[in-house]
């Protein structure tokens, strides 16, 4: 089904719904009003009755004398004579539950004719019913409901051809965008948007697909750059691997020759054998590494100790720095869902990160408690810290908060990089804010693994 018509359809049901709400709650609001009304008239009657202990039929009489009300007496056997009023109101006597209840409140009879009662006890279980019939509330709620539908069908009708003239120009323009769309999925990236001045969401999306347009273009001539680097990547990398095992083959052909009888030779064309498949295995793992920082899969989650692993990071920390005063408050059993030699490299990394950054006689406070769903590792040094400007700006890859931080102080400057990394792929939130111990304070929050028979 189309927008236009959905949209159609949507504005019709809203514009009925509200119609109808407000009409029945008018309906039922004027239906209660004169329910209401009848009710005092009723109650009026008992009210003059009961002010009549000695007779108060007859009290009742005089009160119903220049009113449609109808009055009836049931007797000791259950027994209901109309003694004013419409005669076949009644076609047998309420029971005796109603007549009670009806005494000190009005009930509505569910007979074929509503009727409205009150009632007054006498001696001896005998009652006197005043009542009224509610023939004509009714005939008034089926005229107001037919009323309520015609004007339904006729606000709804309008609203309908007021919105499909209101955005027949809007679809228009969609229409045209659809077909731009198309085009441009089918590899025609020479589309020409047409932009109106104006400031609609349709006019607005127009301008976003000329953008995109653009940016499809330059996309298509970067990749044309990329797939050029590519073959030239290939290239370089083919001739680097061509060169060691040219080099291997030609010394391997020499060694299984039985000419080679002195053993300095033989242990120097061994050495060059092996010198160039360990330049082969690090020419491999470089290519290996640069394809998994380029590789986003999804690593199968596993059930990772992190109180454990907390903990040997903490004891290498005191072991390797035993004049550093480290506060620990580490939670046991806490089960995180993740990679367990990733969260290795990130414990290893933030460690690291510690070791280099912050001096011995900084104090270190180590957190590890569960919030909710969450692990949250808190790391408190009271070493320098980061500029104050750097606290308000979010921890991304390949960021350097200080510049001092570089390789001059021992690092290459991807350990937050690599934090960051990690913490992301375990869809957790890494937060970097100034310490109580007057450092850095390095909070990160990961989803911990669900318990196994929930």
């Amino acid at each position: 089904m189309k927008l236009q018509r959905r949209l159609k359809i949507t504005s019709a049901l809203t514009i009925a719904t509200v119609a109808v709400s407000i009409g029945g709650f008018a309906i039922i609001r004027n239906h209660q009003v004169t329910l209401n009304r009848i009710d005092q008239a009723l109650n009026s009657v008992v009210v003059s009755a009961r002010a009549n202990q000695v007779d108060p039929l007859s009290e009742a009489l005089v009160a119903t004398s220049d009113t449609d009300l109808t009055l009836a007496y049931v007797s000791l056997n259950h027994a209901i004579v109309v003694v004013r009023g419409t005669g076949n109101l009644f076609e047998v006597a309420p029971s005796t539950a109603n007549l009670k209840f009806a005494i000190g409140h009005g009930l509505t009879l569910k007979t074929p004719r509503q009727i409205r009662i009150r009632t007054i006890d006498m001696p001896d279980n005998e009652f006197i019913i005043v009542a009224s019939s509610l023939s004509a509330l009714q005939k008034q709620d089926r005229s107001d409901v037919h009323a309520l539908l015609v004007f339904v069908l006729f606000a709804t009708a309008c609203g309908t051809l007021l919105v499909g003239r209101t955005v027949k120009r809007d679809f228009h323009e969609v229409d045209a965008l659809i077909e731009n769309a198309t085009q441009i999925s089918q590899g025609n990236t020479d589309v020409e948007i047409r932009l109106h001045a104006g400031n609609s969401e349709i006019d607005q999306l127009a301008r976003a697909l000329d953008r995109m347009v653009n940016s499809l273009q330059s996309s298509v001539l970067l990749e044309r750059e990329t797939h050029e680097r590519m073959q030239e990547f290939l290239g370089d990398a083919s001739h680097e691997l061509r060169t060691p095992l040219t080099v291997i083959k030609g010394y391997v052909e020499l060694l299984s020759q039985d000419a080679i009888s002195e053993m300095a030779p033989y242990d120097r064309y061994l050495g060059r054998v092996t010198s160039e498949i360990q330049r082969m295995e690090a020419l491999i793992n470089d290519l290996l590494l640069l394809a998994e920082l380029g590789d986003h899969r999804v690593v199968p989650a596993e059930s990772v100790p992190l109180s454990e692993i907390v903990n040997v990071h903490a004891m290498d920390l005191q072991e390797l720095e035993p004049h550093r005063d480290i506060a620990l408050s580490i939670e046991p059993d806490i089960h995180i869902a993740g990679v367990s030699s990733l969260i290795q490299q990130l414990l290893a990394n933030l460690s690291s990160n510690l070791r280099r950054h912050t001096p011995e006689s900084a104090a270190l406070a180590i957190g590890l408690v569960t919030s909710g769903r969450y692990a949250c590792l808190t790391i408190d040094d009271g070493g320098p810290g980061l500029p104050d400007s750097s606290y308000d700006q979010p921890a991304t890859h390949f960021k350097r908060f200080d510049a001092s931080r570089a390789r001059e102080s021992g690092g290459s400057g991807l350990g937050m990089s690599i934090i960051t990394a990690i913490v992301r792929q375990h869809q957790g939130t890494l937060e970097l804010t100034q310490s109580q111990l007057g450092g850095l304070r390095t909070a990160i929050r990961l989803p911990i693994a669900d318990r196994l028979g929930e």
